[in-house]
């Protein structure tokens, strides 16, 4: 449990080449994906390796930290999550225990998946490296379930009757590889589609 803490929301700031801390319990696949999809654009921001940890205590004193977590767990930072929606997540940034930190919290994987996506859109690529603003967000989706589809479009198919046979096939999603169709499902997975 976190003790200690300022209920005013602040900005919390990671300097580039000194990576960040993420603390994170992972106990479903959800969570562990999403907890290295997080690991992996701090650390390209940061230009330095992203370290998850189990615990608050693991975090160098003074050093910011990325908390995330699921209702009721022993990291749960007691954020009122709204609604019943499994995707519902709050998302606040705080001081504790002398240091800053931002609390990722979900009802569910799902709502910590939906946590870390708003995170990511809401931090700011900037001096001193990456920065995420005075957070304090608690939503409830209400979209049961976000689907996406492949459009039968193709690139040489031109509104109308016109075909263009000189039409560049790299976008043609119907001749993707096995590589560039998994890496266009998790584009639309970071683009919060389920």
């Amino acid at each position: 449990a976190l003790t200690g803490f300022c209920p005013n929301a602040l900005a919390v700031e990671f300097i580039a080449t000194q990576g960040a801390h993420i603390v994170a319990q992972p106990a479903t696949d959800l969570e562990r994906r999403v907890t290295a999809q997080l690991a992996g654009y701090v650390s390209q921001v940061l230009r330095a390796p992203a370290r998850i940890v189990p615990d608050l205590a693991a975090v160098p004193a003074g050093s910011p930290a990325i908390l995330l977590t699921a209702e009721g767990r022993d990291l749960s930072p007691g954020l009122e999550i709204p609604g019943d929606s499994p995707e519902a997540f709050a998302l606040e940034t705080r001081r504790v225990d002398g240091r800053e930190i931002v609390v990722a919290s979900g009802r569910t994987d799902r709502g910590l998946k939906r946590a870390v996506h708003r995170l990511v859109i809401r931090s700011e690529q900037r001096a001193p490296g990456l920065v995420i603003p005075a957070l304090h967000v608690a939503e409830s989706p209400w979209i049961a379930r976000r689907e996406w589809t492949l459009c039968a479009w193709s690139p040489e198919l031109v509104r109308g009757v016109f075909s263009n046979p000189q039409a560049d096939q790299r976008m043609n999603v119907w001749r993707y590889d096995e590589r560039q169709v998994a890496a266009y499902a998790d584009m639309f997975d970071w683009f919060g589609f389920s």
